[in-house]
């Protein structure tokens, strides 16, 4: 809600919301998202698509051709926040939430991206964040950073949570890492095991049929190629050194991010 506040992504789920809801607005919106038109379906297993198609064709047949809804424009960010955003609620820890602009899937520097975010926050023990706040000063049990690509909103973003009197500790420790990534650059040996990660471990995403239809259909979703299970990994061996150096400068700056904090923090003004 601070970065888009009038945008629909922005509306939160809250009690007096669900008990407003009638069973005709469900039965409206059934009718209006539930239809045939844009439909897509994936299956993997032991059966032809020719046996396949008249059981989705009979599981169909009683919804709508088609609705008149309407897509939400793309998120328009709100400039960041030059101090945290606080919400006060009493409890013993702080969520503090981090959030910038990030690319689409199509853009050049995706998979550099993917690359680099594993080694900052997205690598859990492995990833610099989690050494240095966790490991090395304590500050939280668990802190991360991840890179989506959606097709109305792309964010860098990440959090964690921790003691109300160590907020303002944590919020300087991330910029802190944020600096040096953009000051000083991966290492050989950080872009070196971040590859040999996300390569490696990439097949565990398609040892069950249900991982595989669910990739297939991502797949689908973002437009993707059909070759692209077999391009990806060659994508990530393909960024450079240069390449995570040059995209941490234009998108880790610490002053591209908001931070929102959850709680009743202290020491935000250090």
């Amino acid at each position: 809600a601070a970065l888009y506040p009038d945008h629909p992504y922005a509306r939160n789920t809250s009690a007096e919301s669900l008990a407003a809801i009638t069973q005709d607005a469900m039965r409206a919106q059934k009718d209006l998202l539930m239809v045939q038109e844009g439909m897509l379906v994936t299956a993997v297993g032991a059966i032809s698509p020719e046996e396949l198609a008249p059981l989705i064709d009979k599981a169909v047949a009683g919804l709508p051709a088609e609705s008149d809804t309407v897509e939400p424009e793309n998120v328009a960010l709100a400039e960041p926040a030059a101090a945290p955003i606080t919400v006060e609620l009493p409890q013993p820890q702080s969520l503090v939430s981090f959030a910038a602009p990030a690319m689409t899937r199509e853009d050049p520097d995706f998979y550099t991206a993917v690359v680099l975010n594993y080694t900052f926050g997205g690598g859990g023990f492995e990833s610099r964040l989690m050494k240095d706040l966790r490991v090395e000063k304590g500050l939280t049990y668990g802190v991360y950073t991840s890179v989506s690509a959606g097709d109305k909103l792309q964010l860098w973003s990440g959090g964690g949570q921790t003691k109300n009197e160590s907020a303002g500790e944590f919020i300087a420790a991330v910029k802190a890492n944020m600096t040096k990534m953009v000051d000083d650059g991966m290492t050989e040996l950080e872009l070196a095991d971040a590859k040999s990660y996300l390569t490696g471990s990439y097949p565990l995403g398609f040892d069950s049929n249900a991982k595989i239809a669910g990739n297939m259909m991502g797949v689908r979703l973002d437009g993707l190629p059909v070759d692209f299970f077999d391009k990806r990994n060659a994508m990530v061996e393909a960024v450079t050194l240069d390449d995570v150096n040059r995209v941490a400068r234009e998108y880790l700056n610490p002053e591209n991010f908001t931070f929102v904090v959850v709680g009743e923090p202290e020491g935000l003004d250090g």
